[in-house]
């Protein structure tokens, strides 16, 4: 019996367990053998064992590793619990399962110099107060953290010692947006604070606006016999690419058309060169096309709304 009880001691005391980066959540009914009893065997990077760390449940169950960086926590005999592990001075962690677990210290740094370049392919450092972002891969109950840029585009990340993670994109610069073109970052860059990492600069490259769509946003369904038919564009449109052949009367047929561009080539106004549309109740259509500045986006003007003719009634 007694070699029984030692066999099952020794058991529970050999379990070693690393730190999973996937869920945090704790399985109790798939871990120690003792019943309701999970113990904890705290170190830092280094392997030194961390003394005085809180080790708490989220149930409320709470202890402290003691000189030798152990800690037994009592919790119920199932259910799901995550544990986190913390101590000043160290990167809070959540552990999975018990044994061996490592409690980084903070004292890591990332810095270097942010450089970005704009729409006109300028080159320049990021300016001062512009926002940086990063996450951290792995365990920690931190993982987003913020700086802002300095003086000549330094910046600097107070980070847990030799931790991974990647930088937020995009970044905005006077209301402009830029994407970081390496966004990783690695625990050779962090490095920790007796030996500090290497410099990480990060470059920004100009990201252009989505395109605002080519379309016609006001096109009228009346006209005086000599009014003026004024159609109205999303953007500018290319008034050499665009053209108007004529318009069609239903009753009378082809009616002759002068089309004017306003300085921002946004409107159309199309006036009939005879200087009548028809008679009332007469219906005609603008047959023709409008492209965008780029010369590629067009809209046709007999059908605006993409469906089918859209006739313009003579009041």
């Amino acid at each position: 019996m007694k070699k029984f009880i030692l066999f099952a001691i020794f058991a529970v005391a050999a379990v070693s367990t690393m730190v999973s980066c996937g869920k945090d959540e704790v399985d109790v009914s798939l871990n120690d053998t003792t019943v309701g009893v999970r113990t904890y065997q705290v170190n830092d990077r280094q392997g030194s064992a961390v003394a005085g760390a809180t080790v708490t449940a989220n149930n409320g169950a709470t202890t402290t590793t003691d000189a030798n960086g152990v800690a037994t926590l009592s919790l119920p005999t199932s259910g799901n619990f995550i544990i986190t592990i913390s101590k000043d001075g160290y990167a809070a962690i959540t552990a999975n399962y018990p044994g061996s677990v490592t409690l980084p210290k903070m004292g890591g740094k990332l810095a270097g110099i942010a450089t970005y370049t704009d729409q006109n392919g300028n080159l320049d450092v990021v300016p001062s107060g512009t926002t940086l972002a990063v996450v951290l891969d792995g365990n920690y109950v931190k993982k987003n953290y913020t700086t802002t840029v300095g003086a000549n585009g330094k910046y600097e990340f107070p980070l847990p010692e030799n931790c991974d993670g990647y930088f937020v994109s995009p970044v905005t610069i006077s209301s402009d947006k830029y994407a970081i073109s390496s966004i990783y970052f690695y625990s050779n860059s962090v490095g920790t604070a007796d030996a500090p990492g290497t410099s990480r600069s990060v470059s920004l490259t100009y990201i252009a606006p989505p395109a605002e769509p080519f379309a016609i946003v006001a096109f009228p369904g009346t006209v005086t016999a000599t009014g003026s038919v004024i159609i109205k564009f999303s953007s500018a449109a290319d008034d050499i690419s665009s053209y108007v052949n004529n318009a069609y009367n239903t009753s009378t047929g082809n009616i002759s058309v002068t089309s004017v561009w306003s300085a921002d080539k946004k409107t159309l106004t199309l006036t009939p060169t005879g200087g009548s549309w028809g008679t009332a109740e007469d219906r005609f259509y603008i047959s023709g096309s409008a492209y965008d500045k780029d010369g590629v986006s067009g809209v046709n003007l007999r059908y605006p709304d993409g469906g089918s003719t859209k006739y313009i009634t003579i009041k």
